[in-house]
């Protein structure tokens, strides 16, 4: 870790902001993998504050994570949010809108908010064969507090109401 933290300073001297941000993202995934939370942290902050926008998929995730555990809610979900929205493509886009979804239901008791991070990693075109199984927890909390947005309890799970007036959302207009 004393090396790549040398390498980082050294960056900065530099001036070599892209290779800087490689370094204090490779800092911030060891200070995950130490569990030194506060470190890795730290890290990120620099990592944003020197210009850097997007954190590999798997340390950012992490990070959140991180929030998450430490009961920092509102900044897990911001970051589990920017994360999706960085990486559309990656399985870990699709865990953080499952992260987001949770944190909606189950700490935040936002269950409108957790229908669209659901929607949206259903609608994700990241292969997610095994979504089932974790994500069961997660709908049926969605289906206990929030009856009206979840009416039919015999959709297949990836399957999605369309929006009707009984279940609290805006009618789809209908296409003659």
């Amino acid at each position: 870790m004393d090396a790549w933290l040398l390498l980082q300073q050294t960056y900065w001297n530099k001036q070599d902001l892209p290779a800087y941000h490689d370094a204090t993202a490779k800092l911030c995934a060891l200070h995950l993998k130490a569990r030194e939370p506060e470190q890795a942290w730290q890290d990120y902050e620099h990592f944003l504050n020197s210009g850097g926008s997007k954190m590999p998929a798997a340390t950012w995730f992490e990070l959140c994570r991180v929030a998450e555990n430490q009961k920092n809610f509102d900044r897990a979900l911001n970051e589990y949010e920017k994360l999706a929205a960085a990486y559309p493509s990656d399985r870990q886009s699709l865990m953080a809108q499952m992260g987001a979804a949770r944190i909606c239901v189950k700490q935040l008791n936002r269950p409108q908010e957790a229908l669209k991070f659901y929607q949206a990693a259903s609608a994700s075109t990241v292969p997610h064969l095994d979504w089932n199984r974790p994500s069961k927890p997660g709908f049926a909390r969605l289906k206990q507090r929030c009856p009206r947005l979840m009416h039919r309890s015999r959709l297949p799970l990836c399957t999605w109401p369309r929006d009707t007036p009984e279940d609290g959302l805006a009618a789809a207009p209908k296409s003659m």
